[in-house]
């Protein structure tokens, strides 16, 4: 199997960095761990790459999977947008799926009252 063929198979999770004006891609950054051979540590090292929005509503910040394809859609458009992994402001418990806030979770219940009271008095 050649490179080029398994370099395709591999998906990447980046942050969306910024969206194009002219086609409906977005700038991703996608990050990786290096090993420094002489110090045996790992560091950050980042990429950029365009990739393809489709349909998908996705905004600067938000934290995306993407996948090689086969061929470009526009130009420097190599990696499409796959799934909308973590929405930028909006914060979950992996476990329990309740929003949070620093190491607390949000009442949706008391927060949705608390905003009647902002609307009611704002009119």
């Amino acid at each position: 199997m050649s490179q080029a063929g398994v370099a395709h198979s591999f998906y990447r999770i980046g942050q969306l960095v910024r969206r194009s004006s002219f086609y409906p891609s977005a700038k991703i950054k996608v990050s990786r761990m290096k090993l420094d051979k002489y110090l045996l540590m790992y560091f950050a090292e980042s990429k950029h790459c365009w990739a393809e929005t489709k349909d998908l509503k996705c905004d600067v910040g938000d934290i995306v999977l993407i996948k090689a394809m086969n061929q470009e859609t526009y130009p420097r458009t190599t990696f499409e947008i796959v799934d909308v992994i973590f929405k930028e402001g909006e914060v979950r418990d992996p476990i329990t799926g309740r929003r949070c806030r620093s190491r607390q979770f949000i009442d949706e219940t008391k927060r949705a009252e608390e905003q009647k009271k902002i609307s009611e008095i704002t009119g």
